[in-house]
């Protein structure tokens, strides 16, 4: 064999130690690193990720509800999106702004219905006068424009307090009705 043979070989074992070396370095100083700092932990499998997404549904020209979320991953063959941090705002008939703000939620593309729900507190839901919803998960029926629940639900503002097991909110009659187990405060 010849010289060059011999810097063949020893380039060869070089590049090999230096991989070896990267590998190690990776291996050891990537794993104090959690996975969800660098990426939010999301469905696997998705056919889309994005991040920063804001949908606009509108109806005979008017903007009916905006939904932004930090993150989505869309699932083409479902027809849905599985989304983390998310604000809806909304208004009613009477045009009161109503947001929602929540760490989860599942949206149908199809028909523009979506679920939100807190991990570990209750969901805010905020009217532009002065009410507070507190719930665990809420979803919106586009196709009956209602947003309803079926957990828990308490409601404070303007000197009162109500708690029941359930609510819908009528956005195209301005109305909210509490259900089961209804207990009201006026103060």
């Amino acid at each position: 064999m010849g010289f060059f043979g011999g810097v063949y070989r020893t380039g060869l074992v070089l590049l090999g130690g230096v991989l070896i070396f990267v590998s190690v370095l990776v291996f050891f100083f990537g794993l104090k690193q959690k996975p969800q700092e660098v990426l939010p932990r999301l469905e696997e499998w998705a056919d889309l990720s994005l991040s920063g997404i804001s949908l606009v549904e509108t109806r005979h020209g008017v903007k009916e509800w905006e939904l932004q979320a930090q993150h989505a991953q869309l699932f083409e063959k479902d027809q849905t999106a599985v989304l983390k941090k998310i604000v809806v705002i909304m208004k009613t008939q009477n045009g009161v702004p109503l947001t929602i703000s929540g760490d989860n939620g599942k949206m149908d593309m199809e028909g523009k219905s979506f679920s939100i729900q807190n991990e570990r507190t209750p969901l805010s839901i905020t009217w532009g006068n002065g009410y507070i919803i507190k719930t665990a998960r809420l979803h919106w029926s586009s196709e009956e424009k209602v947003v309803q629940t079926d957990g828990e639900v308490a409601i404070t503002g303007s000197g009162m307090f109500i708690r029941g097991d359930r609510f819908k909110i009528f956005l195209d009659r301005s109305e909210l009705t509490v259900l089961g187990n209804v207990h009201a405060q006026v103060y």
